[in-house]
């Protein structure tokens, strides 16, 4: 019932701010791109399933996706991959992070008004995204020269709604910002025996099978923020390069508190035909 009114709510939303800008004009022609992104993902985790302290460090960050744009219609595929070794000051440890995103977006312009002389465009949709944190955690014991192994994890699949707007600068560049949130997940978290826990076994062997461990959840359990903006230059009719931040919040309960949030920071190139 509550997904029931979120959605509704939403719609409700976007319809009335449908009547307050004018309805654009229907574009023609289809527009494919390619792109490659590499940066920075500064990421920063508490998992109270492996300590109560936080984690955080610079890891590296790589990117591809796919966009169709038919002008009314923009269909987005994107998949990212981040790896590192988040630290503490407090509580030094080994600590080896995994970060694995998938996302497919479907967005229909709904508005467009003239700002400062230019186009500002509106675009609400859904989408489906999966996303994979793996932690690898180690404890060294100096003194009887022991190492204290554990792992955790947090997968989601997702259900989302998408906002988004674009300011066209001129005809060679623009701004864009897009806001998701998932309405209902499928989240895979470890259970409270590690070691002694068949399932976290299954997972141990083969972390492929933590996609299908999963319990329903919706926003207000599994609370999600993604936010992106980014600016695009075009070189010439195919290439353009952009510059990217984005922002990622995730937090669930079960079966400990875990919050943690990641600043990317990257540079992409694309290719459109």
């Amino acid at each position: 019932m509550k997904t029931i009114l979120i959605i509704l709510f939403c719609l409700s939303g976007s319809s009335a701010f449908c009547q307050s800008i004018k309805t654009p004009v229907q574009k023609t022609g289809n527009a494919h791109s390619l792109g490659l992104s590499l940066g920075l993902n500064n990421y920063h985790s508490r998992d109270e399933y492996l300590s109560p302290v936080i984690f955080s460090g610079n890891m590296f960050y790589s990117g591809l996706h796919y966009q169709l744009n038919t002008g009314r219609y923009m269909h987005n595929a994107e998949a990212s991959y981040s790896f590192g070794n988040p630290d503490s000051d407090v509580q030094p440890r080994d600590v080896k992070e995994k970060i694995g995103y998938f996302s497919y977006s479907f967005v229909r312009l709904i508005g467009s008004e003239q700002l400062a002389g230019n186009p500002l465009e509106i675009r609400i949709g859904g989408g489906v995204s999966s996303f994979a944190a793996h932690t690898d955690f180690d404890a060294v014991d100096k003194t009887y020269n022991y190492t204290f192994y554990d792992r955790s994890w947090y997968w989601s699949h997702s259900v989302n709604l998408l906002f988004g707007s674009e300011y066209k600068l001129s005809g060679q560049n623009n701004i864009s910002v897009q806001i998701s949130l998932p309405v209902f997940s499928l989240v895979s978290r470890p259970r409270e025996g590690h070691h002694f826990d068949r399932d976290n076994l299954i997972v141990y062997d083969n972390f492929l099978k933590a996609a299908a461990r999963c319990s329903p959840e919706y926003l207000w359990d599994n609370f999600v923020i993604h936010f992106e903006a980014a600016y695009k230059q075009k070189l010439d009719e195919n290439i353009s390069v952009s510059l990217n931040y984005r922002f990622n919040y995730s937090s669930i309960d079960r079966p400990y508190n875990m919050r943690s949030y990641m600043n990317q920071f990257f540079a992409g190139i694309d290719y459109t035909f």
